[in-house]
């Protein structure tokens, strides 16, 4: 009785493993305005799950992001699967992963999407969800998909601005387009300067027109 009592937690996780779902993922991407990113799809299978292919919709904000392409990841392109998707209307895309054979998929990246962040828009994240997530063995029978959200994280434009720079820093690197002299009294020696640079390797030393002065970089 003893020993049964003692495997009983292991057997619960056991149990509880080998029901998981298979799970899509989208990722978490950083990103600065008018650029182009990529959000990798990918795919974790639990227990026995056995997925050869899938189909969702996939949905974002599209006053912030505007989709450029869908292409198979490395996960998909080892067991040959291809995509293929289509826009339902703005910010909403269908996607169909599959292939004309029986292979199971494996985990890992299974598709990658790439996206145009716009450049007015604002800073913070851009939601990407799934919905109506369906999955199919290999003989082309129900298999169990739940689908796990993702965003693109858009890096703000600028810090605070130095009080003696009449611009800030952006987040991906410093840069100082105006210098303003600083009043007399309060001119750091260079030396100390310097010194308190090394203590602080994450800010970065800017000058122009002889004064000197430094922001904080992300």
């Amino acid at each position: 009785m003893l020993s049964l009592l003692k495997l009983a937690p292991l057997l619960g996780l056991l149990a509880c493993a080998q029901g998981m779902a298979a799970t899509l993922t989208a990722g978490q991407v950083d990103a600065k305005r008018d650029t182009t990113i990529t959000v990798p799809l990918t795919l974790g299978l639990g227990g026995d799950d056995k997925i050869a292919g899938f189909q969702g919709d996939i949905h974002f904000e599209p006053k912030a992001l505007s989709l450029v392409t869908i292409s198979p990841g490395p996960a998909a392109v080892e067991t040959k699967k291809n995509v293929s998707y289509s826009t339902v209307s703005r910010g909403h895309v269908r996607l169909i992963l599959a292939g004309l054979n029986q292979n199971l998929m494996h985990n890992g990246i299974v598709a990658n999407i790439v996206f145009r962040v716009a450049s007015q828009t604002a800073s913070g994240r851009q939601a990407i969800t799934f919905e109506k997530v369906t999955a199919a063995d290999a003989n082309g029978g129900p298999a169990s998909l739940s689908a796990s959200s993702g965003y693109v994280n858009v890096c703000p434009q600028e810090e605070e601005p130095h009080p003696q720079l009449q611009t800030g820093c952006s987040c991906l690197g410093a840069r100082a387009d105006m210098i303003e002299p600083p009043p007399v009294g309060d001119v750091l020696p260079v030396a100390l300067l310097a010194f308190a640079l090394l203590l602080r390797p994450h800010r970065r030393l800017l000058r122009r027109g002889g004064h000197t002065a430094y922001c904080t970089e992300r």
